[in-house]
This record gives structure tokens, sequence and C-alpha cells, in this order.
């Protein structure tokens, strides 16, 4: 039998390392210089691509549907797609090699500036 959650470790867990990210300068500058450039490409009409591996991939479908969803507030939908369809992923890994399926997807549906 496996040992309960301490659910009151985990939570302390998470907040450390909140404090940390909110304390770590070089972090914080990264991602705001990250949201900035994202705010600047979807303002100029361009879209945004998310891609990961395994886990991160639904982390990266889940970011792309907070920017076409409404997310915290009403507001007009943000072009954003994830390239996570499993037609692509397995088509692309087994004609070029599963290093290809984000370039080929960027490729497919990228334009200058996204």
């Amino acid at each position: 039998m496996s040992q309960p959650l301490d659910l009151d470790a985990r939570l302390a867990e998470a907040q450390r390392l909140l404090d940390w990210l909110r304390q770590e300068e070089q972090t914080t500058g990264i991602v705001s210089a990250m949201a900035a450039r994202l705010a600047t490409t979807l303002r100029a009409g361009g879209r945004i691509l998310a891609c990961g591996n395994g886990g991160s991939m639904s982390d990266s479908m889940h970011f792309a549907e907070e920017l076409t969803g409404r997310n915290r507030r009403e507001r007009p939908a943000l072009a954003a797609q994830a390239i996570s369809d499993p037609g692509h992923l397995t088509c692309v890994a087994n004609d070029y090699g599963y290093e290809q399926v984000f370039a080929r997807g960027v490729e497919a549906w990228a334009r200058s500036g996204d």
C-alpha cells in the first residue's frame, strides 16, 4: 500500500518554488521578455505555435487553448495552436524522423513574423 499524499508538504514546496521564481531576476526577466515578444507578435497579426514532448505537449496544448479561449477575462480569441496532432506527429516521425516533427509543423503552419 502506498503512503498517503502529504498535501501540506506538497503545497509548501510549491510555495517555496514560487518564492524562488519571484526572486530570480534572470528568470523573471526572460519570462517578461517572452511575454512582450508574444504580445508584439499577436498585435502584428502573427500567430503563436507551441510544442512540447511528453507531458510538455499537454502543456503546449493548454497554453494554446488559453490564448484561443477566454482565460481570465472576456477578450477576442488570440491566434495560437499547438503542434500536437497525432497524425502529423506520427506521419512526420515515420517519414523524416522524430527530430523533424516540430520543424515540419512550423514549416507547414507558420508565416514570417509568427
